[in-house]
């Protein structure tokens, strides 16, 4: 009887025990999941920081590139007025230079109308320079730029004609350089410019005298005088009057250039007194 109680203990003993080492691995491997676990989010979190860091990043890189492109024009435009203001104080070869880098600013950009403006007053700064084919060829380009323009320019377009008509002119060209001054003066009449008309009928008044047509030269000057007087007083009104009797006074015709001299001064001291 004792034998078969002990048989039957020791019997459920190794039954328990049995269950007992089948359970401690279960309990040991659910550890190792969490940890699984905490790796996966941790993992997770390191992605959506290093997205976070990516967003931030291209931001950035969005700002600084959109700051540089509204930086770009601005750069562009103080090139092409240091041109200008070389060119006004007679520094013709820092003109050239500074132009000239204007001009292929204005091409990586893409902007037609601007480029073909620096080449414009390339032309004229090789123009005072004497360099007559580098003059050629940049108001050949100027224009083969606007013929590129379907919609407006037509300003730069009557700009760039004239500077074409006064190298026509010093090449000693003037039926041609009258003929471009005519095309320019309606290029100016469409972009609503009257100081740019008065401007380019003068020129073409300079074409006539040096082809020998003083009367319709005469003729012209006269008429472009009473328009100019007859406008408010201003400072262009008072450039324009001067450039007048200077021309006058080429012509030879000394009592014009006076009166019109001494309108212009007029208007400059009226436009000067507070």
């Amino acid at each position: 009887m004792k034998r078969l109680i002990q048989f039957i203990v020791i019997t459920l003993l190794g039954l328990i025990l049995s269950r007992g080492v089948h359970a401690l691995p279960s309990g040991f491997h659910q550890p190792s999941a969490i940890s699984h676990q905490h790796s996966g989010i941790s993992h997770q979190h390191s992605v959506i920081s290093d997205q976070n860091s990516t967003l931030s990043n291209t931001k950035q890189n969005l700002t600084v590139s959109r700051r540089q492109q509204e930086a770009e024009p601005t750069k562009h435009y103080l090139l092409l007025e240091a041109g200008k203001q070389y060119y006004d104080a007679g520094k013709y070869s820092d003109a050239a230079r500074v132009l000239q880098q204007a001009a292929q600013a204005y091409q990586a950009t893409g902007d037609i109308l601007n480029q073909a403006q620096a080449l414009r007053l390339l032309s004229l700064v090789t123009q005072q320079l004497g360099e007559w084919d580098k003059a050629q060829a940049a108001i050949d380009s100027s224009l083969s730029l606007l013929e590129t323009v379907s919609r407006g320019g037509e300003r730069v377009w009557a700009q760039a004609l004239n500077t074409k008509g006064r190298l026509q002119l010093l090449q000693g060209n003037a039926e041609a350089a009258l003929e471009t001054w005519k095309d320019a003066e309606v290029r100016y009449a469409k972009a609503n410019d009257s100081v740019g008309v008065l401007g380019s009928q003068i020129n073409q008044a300079q074409a006539m005298q040096s082809l020998g047509l003083y009367r319709r030269a005469k003729k012209l000057l006269t008429q472009v005088r009473q328009t100019l007087l007859a406008q408010p007083d201003s400072a262009v009104k008072a450039i324009g009057l001067q450039n007048l009797g200077n021309v006058f006074r080429q012509a030879g015709d000394l009592e014009q250039s006076k009166d019109t001299l001494t309108d212009s001064w007029k208007v400059a001291q009226l436009i000067q007194s507070p």
